[in-house]
């Protein structure tokens, strides 16, 4: 399999999306790193990124929205305080555990055996476009072996990853490779499990209790 390559300059949206919904996988600029996507409801898909991360299928995976109707969509439930990180954070680099409804739809392979998912409304615009003409959330986990440091620069991606993914669209070097702020509401208070581009003191700033 040869990976086909798209500069950021000249980026087929639509071929994109079409690829996604066929479950093919493609290394992906997002607003942290360069991540691994393919769209969330796939687990043919997902099972291809575990390979190819070398990832425990039990380590769950985050999910990217381009839309709050996508919640609803999913099958998650949002309480007023979860609301409120959403209110003041998003689209952006804070990703929020969410519970489960029944009526979940996504692939079981993104909760790693939770009742739980990591959700993020991502503020990485190309990345929203892709999500909307594909109409699916997607998981776009970083673009590394696991252990190992995310990737930021595209060549070293291609050498690791070439005949693994079926497309890399080449942003050029990404410096800044601080991940998303991982958070939990309990009890109306908000534990931050993975301090990054949002601060705790950002959080506190907009009036949030910290566990």
């Amino acid at each position: 399999m040869k990976t086909k390559i798209y500069n950021i300059n000249n980026l087929d949206y639509g071929a994109i999306a079409k690829m996604l919904n066929k479950n093919k996988i493609g290394i992906f600029p997002t607003e942290t790193v360069y991540g691994i996507i393919a769209k969330a409801t796939s687990t043919k898909a997902l099972k291809r990124i575990y390979k190819v991360k070398k990832r425990d299928e039990n380590k769950a995976l985050i999910v990217l929205i381009a839309s709050l109707s996508m919640l609803d969509d999913i099958g998650l439930k949002v309480s007023p305080k979860e609301q409120e990180l959403m209110t003041k954070f998003w689209p952006g680099a804070l990703t929020i555990i969410l519970d489960i409804k029944d009526s979940f739809s996504l692939s079981p392979l993104v909760l790693g055996g939770n009742k739980t998912l990591a959700v993020r409304y991502t503020s990485k615009e190309i990345l929203q476009k892709v999500i909307a003409l594909a109409n699916t959330p997607v998981v776009a986990p970083s673009a590394n072996f696991q252990g190992e440091k995310a990737g930021t620069n595209p060549k070293d991606l291609l050498s690791s990853f070439a005949g693994q993914v079926d497309f890399l669209v080449d942003e050029g070097i990404i410096s800044r490779d601080i991940p998303s702020t991982l958070v939990r509401v309990e009890k109306d208070k908000v534990k931050v499990l993975r301090e990054g581009i949002i601060t705790k003191d950002m959080l506190k700033k907009e009036g949030f209790t910290l566990v």
